[in-house]
Order: structure tokens, then C-alpha cells, then sequence
């Protein structure tokens, strides 16, 4: 029969040996582990204590089994043995805390969930004067550090936390290596005095380590935003000019805080060179401190820093946008439509959205946003397109030209999808004359979303003349004509977009009629096809694989490492094995070795040309003009003649393997003779005819056929 301790009594032994390890134990391990474990019950020796789930449950019985049961056996006087198990394995054995509540978050818009638009990175608008100081790439840098630290540390209260540098890369909307190589540069912290500072100069190491490892870098991060350079030196003047007349130093911060923000941080200041960004609060400290007490200068302080920083004023970025959009728009791009929506109007009462902004001062007055001195900059972002020709070296070294295989395409088509410049027609200069801009609200355009729950690719035929409509108002009301919509670099964001929606893990939780439609059943699959003109099969968005492309060309273990902590992709490790087929690289002898060097030294850019253009068509198109050419047909796809017809069937073969794809079964087909026209060759074609035979006799006694 089993014996089973007193609840009270064993309960009360585990409630002591909580208390033990809350004292041996750091105060962070404890409440990660430990804190919120439970008695549950006890028999024939057994302790069996509840964990929340299996992370907790393993880490407690690699770490503190051996202990526990030493400190329950003292305590119960009789020898024990203690069991984790998860609190969901007893049911009704672990009564639900007091107040305690479970939630489920139903999502009934694929939009939302996708997106998730509450998930944003909320800056003070006063940032945007900073903006103008840093410049576009550094303020994105500023606003990853910063989201980094509120997420993982200044959210649940704590000060310091630890976390990849790629991951403040995604935050600020660029590659790792980019964030590296800035981070690396004295210049980049000079820029950013006051916001983020590293901690220490020099790099610092382990010295308990038995191999070389160095610690993590620290960086101090700004969360209330300084005065810039100019700003604080303004600030100081007007208290400086005011002092006397106001009557002493409260009375002077009292009329700060009453005076317009024209007079006391004028747009037009200057900084001088000396100068860095100061927080209110320092500024009132070094000015009064000995003048005012503690609590009142304190008080003025803040007071003076919400006139200058009015905490409602935000300026939203959603995360999303961030992650998945910015990195194809770009740094200069990303602030102009930032603050362009800034600047719409949505009524909070009926959802009628403006999203028409005039900007008075035209293009010059956009570069001035982010600190860019040439508004031509701003007009290229919107308009600009690739020239006709490329500049070239010639045999002998002489300058020369090339066609430009983009030649009429956008620069950046990606920035059309959400800005357009409406009345263009009204603008009086070109640099400061009127503009008026409309603007894309949505993360993703409607489109796209309509196309990923329908199942229909987004473009369905790529040499279709009738694709400008099939994209509907969403991509291509922006763009001016077919060619520019049909660009690679137009494509690539809005199936980038189209992925994202079509693979979403959390779709499954969406209402039952919705899943029927993502996913249709065999039963009613061809019922509602027939019912449905036009509606086409879900397909599925064709990418390169890296782990496959690593596997198929033996790339070792540690190469693998270093490649997918770089942010490799695999359509550019496609693209650089590629290069190695085409006779740009037919002298490489290692040609795998220069795919893995290559793309570790940019891990996002393919060899470029003609290899990027048929990596971007995917490895299931690709593999289909390697196999029909292999079996004899004529490959017309755009670029593939002039860069892999030259190769003999074996390297095809090879270049298949390569990719990761299945070589192919080719029947050997020997050459037909055909009579001679015209009998004055007889002799000649009679010779021909016997090697044709010869061959033939040969080939078949090789394959084991009778002649």
C-alpha cells in the first residue's frame, strides 16, 4: 500500500528548502527557475514537484536534483527521492494561483496577424532634429540600439541585458555586416555622443577562459532623448540672456517653460564644434546646482524637458516595417515615408484616412528632414531610373561604354509601392517648389494579402502583357509603365511581402472558413475551382535552400557555421555558384571555395549580372532549363543561352547536382543517316555512313546488344 506524507508536512518541507536555495541561489536563477515551482504530491518515497514547463523541468533536475533531495530527507527524516514533473501532467493536483487568468489571442484579419501594427517602436518627434544632425543611416542605427534596450531590458525593468549584434542590425534595418563595419568606426560613436557610447574603449577578454574569448561589448543607450548640439547651446543662451531679468534662476526656468519653442531652440541654431548633445536635466544641473535645492531643480527640470519633448508628440514605426520593409527601401527612402505618414491624418471616429501630404518646401525641404544637402538626392528616390549605358574598359584599357542590362528601370521601385508624387505638374521650382506627395499607409499593400489567402501567385505570367492590371491598384497605381513593374528589384519586395503572408505560421488559428480557403480539401478542391473562374492553386513561393545548397557541395560544418551567422542567402550563394559555370569564370579552379569566400565578404550580394537574374528565377525554373536543355530542346529564357549553353552536357549534369536538384536520365540517341541529295559525293557519304555504323556497332556491344 502506498504511503503518502501529510500534505501539510511535506508541503511545508518544501516551502523551507525554497527558502534555502532563494539564499544560495543568484537572485536571477532563482526567479528564473525555481520561484514559481509547487508540491504537488508524495508516495512510497517519491516527492513530485510541479514546473511550468519542459525548459524549467530539465534545468532543475540537471542543476538542483542531487541537493533538493539531500535538503527534503532532512527535513522529513526518511529517504526520499524527488521527481520534476510538469503542473499540466496532475490534473486537478495543482490548484490555479489566485487571480490567476489564461488568454487566447484570436486573430480575424490576416493583416493583423501578419503585421501585428501594436507592435511599434514609439520615438519622441524630437528625434527628428537629431535626425537632421545624424543623418539617415545613423538615426536608423540610434533607433535599433534603442528598441534593442527597451525590449529586452527597460521593459521588464532592468538595466542591462545582453543580446547579438544581428539582432540590432535587424532593428535598425540593415545587414550585420553593416552594423559591424559602422560599429567599428570611431566616426560612427563620435556622431551618436550622447544617444549611445561604448562603454569601454578597448576590447576586453576572459581571462578565465582557457582559449581566447572575448566578452561582450557594452554600449550605454540613451532612452530620454538629450538636446542636440545646437538645441543645448540655444537653451543655455536664452537662460543665460533671461537670468536677470526674470529674477533669479527658478523664476527663469518658470518663464522657459512658458516661452515658445522658437525662442528657445530656433530651427536655424547652429552648434559649434566643440559641443555635444546634453540632457535637459544636466543642462539645469550645471547651470543651478548650487543655487537651487535638489527636489526644486529637479522638478524645473522636468518640467522644462516636457515643454521641449511634450511626451504625446510620437512619431510610430511599426516593427514590422522595420524588419521587412526598410531593408528593400533603404535609410534616406524609410525616413521620408516615416515621416510623410507622420504627417496623414487618420479620424479616430470613422476611419476616414488622408493620406495626401503637401510639403511646401518640395524636395529641398524633404533632404533638410534627414540633413541632406542635394534635393536631386530626393527626386531620384521617386523618379530616377537606370541610364542607357554602363562605363567599360575596353581590350586594351580604353574607356568605353556597355548597354545597361537596367537600362529604363527605377532605381529604387520599391519606394513607388508606398510614395507617389501627385500634380506634379504644379510645381513652380524644382528644388523648392510645392509638392504634394500620396501615400501608402499599409505594410503591405491590400493586394498582396487578397493574392496570399486566395492562393494565387502574385505574378502569375512573367512575359504576360496584360500584368500591369493583373496587379490591381495596390502596385501598380504607382508605377508609370509596364517595364519598371515588371523590374526584379520591384518584384523582389512584393514577394518578399507575399512570402511572409503565404508561410505565416499563426494562419492556422484563423476561422474554419478561412482555412478552408488557404487550404482546400481534395473534396472540394476541384468543386470550387469549377465554381470559381480564374481562381488559381495555392503555389509555393520557389527559394533556394541553403542548408541544400551547403549539403550538395560539401561544404563543411564550420564554413556552414560561418556562413549562416553572416546573414547568408541563398539566392546569392546560388548566384556566385553560377558565376563559376559561365565563361566569366571558367579560369576559377576552385570554384566552391570562391562561392563560400565570396559570400562571406557580402553575404547578400550574388557574383551580379546575368548570375543574379537567373538565380532570382528559383532553383525549380532553373532546374527546367538545365533538363530541357540536356534532352535537346531550345532553352529561349531570358539570359540562359549566353550564359549556360556553352557548357557540355556533363558540366549541365554537374551544375544540376550543384543546385541541389536531380541529375538527369538522358538515353543516348545516336545520329540518323539520311541518303545524299545529289550523287556526285557518293564516295565521301559512303565513308561517312561506315564510321555512323562503326559507332553504332560499338555503342550497342557496349550495352551488351547484339549487333
Amino acid at each position: 500500500m502506498k504511503s503518502e506524507l501529510p500534505k501539510d508536512t511535506a508541503s511545508e518541507a518544501w516551502q523551507s528548502v525554497l527558502a534555502y536555495l532563494k539564499v544560495e541561489l543568484p537572485g536571477v536563477l532563482f526567479e528564473t527557475w525555481v520561484a514559481d515551482t509547487q508540491y504537488l504530491s508524495s508516495a512510497d518515497g517519491l516527492v513530485s514537484i510541479g514546473c511550468r514547463n519542459r525548459c524549467t523541468r530539465n534545468w532543475l533536475e540537471n542543476h538542483l536534483q542531487p541537493s533538493v533531495s539531500t535538503q527534503l530527507e532532512k527535513l522529513l527524516e526518511r529517504n526520499v527521492e524527488v521527481r520534476f514533473v510538469l503542473a499540466n501532467d496532475q490534473v486537478g493536483a495543482v490548484e490555479p494561483a489566485e487571480g490567476e487568468v489564461e488568454v487566447e489571442a484570436v486573430w480575424d484579419a490576416v493583416y493583423e496577424q501578419v503585421v501585428q501594427p501594436e507592435k511599434v517602436i514609439a520615438l519622441n518627434a524630437y528625434f527628428l532634429r537629431h535626425l537632421r544632425e545624424l543623418g539617415p543611416e545613423l538615426s536608423w542605427m540610434y533607433v535599433g540600439f534603442r528598441q534593442a534596450a527597451y525590449s529586452t531590458g527597460g521593459r521588464h525593468g532592468k538595466r542591462t541585458a545582453r543580446l547579438t549584434g544581428k539582432s540590432i542590425a535587424v532593428l535598425s534595418g540593415t545587414p550585420e555586416r553593416t552594423f559591424w563595419f559602422r560599429a567599428g568606426s570611431a566616426e560612427t560613436w563620435k556622431w551618436l555622443a550622447g544617444l549611445v557610447k561604448p562603454v569601454e574603449e578597448k576590447p576586453l577578454w576572459d581571462e578565465k577562459s582557457k582559449t581566447p574569448k572575448r566578452l561582450p561589448r557594452k554600449y550605454s543607450v540613451a532612452m530620454t532623448l538629450p538636446l542636440t548640439a545646437a538645441d543645448a547651446g540655444s537653451l543655455m543662451r536664452w537662460i543665460a540672456l533671461h537670468l536677470e531679468e526674470a529674477g533669479g534662476p527658478a523664476l527663469v526656468l518658470k518663464k522657459a517653460c512658458e516661452t515658445p519653442l522658437t525662442e528657445l531652440i530656433p530651427p536655424s541654431a547652429e552648434s559649434r564644434a566643440d559641443s555635444e548633445p546634453m540632457a535637459v536635466g544636466r543642462i539645469v544641473r550645471d547651470l543651478f546646482a548650487e543655487e537651487l535645492p535638489e527636489m526644486e531643480l529637479n522638478a524645473l527640470a522636468e518640467r522644462l524637458r516636457i515643454h521641449l519633448m511634450p511626451p504625446g508628440d510620437l512619431v510610430m514605426i511599426s516593427l514590422f516595417f522595420v524588419e521587412h520593409v526598410l531593408p528593400h527601401l533603404g535609410a534616406g527612402p524609410g525616413w521620408m515615408l516615416t515621416i510623410l505618414r507622420d504627417r496623414c491624418w487618420v479620424n479616430p471616429e470613422n476611419g476616414e484616412t488622408r493620406n495626401r501630404v503637401t510639403v511646401k518646401g518640395g524636395y529641398a525641404e524633404v533632404a533638410g528632414w534627414m540633413g541632406l544637402e542635394r534635393p536631386l538626392t530626393v527626386y531620384e528616390w521617386l523618379n530616377g531610373k537606370h541610364r542607357k549605358m554602363l562605363p567599360a574598359k575596353g581590350e586594351h584599357g580604353e574607356k568605353g561604354q556597355k548597354p545597361n542590362p537596367k537600362a529604363g528601370q527605377y532605381l529604387n521601385p520599391g519606394v513607388r509601392m508606398y510614395v507617389r508624387e501627385a500634380n506634379r505638374s504644379k510645381a513652380l521650382a524644382f528644388n523648392a517648389g510645392q509638392r504634394e506627395f500620396e501615400v501608402l499607409l499599409d505594410e503591405i499593400p491590400a493586394e498582396i494579402v487578397s493574392a496570399a489567402i486566395l492562393g494565387q501567385p502574385l505574378f502569375p505570367f512573367e512575359n504576360d502583357p496584360s500584368l500591369y492590371a493583373n496587379c490591381s491598384i495596390g502596385l501598380t497605381r504607382i508605377a508609370d509603365d509596364f517595364y519598371a513593374t515588371c523590374s526584379l528589384d520591384f518584384t523582389r519586395i512584393a514577394e518578399d511581402l507575399y512570402a511572409i503572408c503565404r508561410v505565416f505560421k499563426l494562419l492556422s488559428s484563423f476561422k474554419p472558413a478561412l482555412k478552408t480557403l488557404l487550404k482546400p480539401t481534395p473534396e472540394n478542391s476541384e468543386k470550387s475551382e469549377a465554381s470559381t473562374p480564374g481562381l488559381q492553386k495555392p503555389v509555393v513561393v520557389d527559394q533556394w535552400d541553403l542548408g541544400l545548397l551547403f549539403r550538395a557541395n560539401g561544404v563543411s560544418r564550420k564554413k556552414q557555421q560561418q556562413l549562416f551567422a553572416s546573414g547568408a542567402t541563398g539566392l546569392a550563394f546560388a548566384s556566385r555558384l553560377l558565376y563559376g559555370y559561365t565563361l566569366a569564370g571558367k579560369g576559377l579552379t576552385d570554384l566552391v571555395g570562391n562561392a563560400i569566400q565570396s559570400t562571406l565578404s557580402n553575404p547578400e550580394a550574388g557574383a551580379g549580372g546575368i548570375c543574379d537574374l537567373l538565380a532570382e528565377h528559383g532553383p525549380t525554373k532553373l532546374a527546367t532549363w538545365l533538363t530541357d536543355s540536356l534532352r535537346g530542346a531550345t532553352v529561349a529564357a531570358p539570359g540562359f543561352p549566353s550564359a549556360l549553353d556553352h557548357l557540355s552536357a556533363t558540366q549541365k549534369q554537374e551544375l544540376l547536382m550543384r543546385l541541389g536538384q536531380k541529375p538527369v536520365e538522358i538515353q543516348e540517341r545516336l545520329p540518323v543517316y539520311e541518303p545524299p541529295l545529289f550523287g556526285l559525293r557518293h564516295v565521301a557519304d559512303r565513308q561517312i555512313r561506315n564510321v555512323l555504323q562503326e559507332r553504332a556497332g560499338k555503342a550497342n556491344s557496349k550495352n551488351g546488344k547484339g549487333a
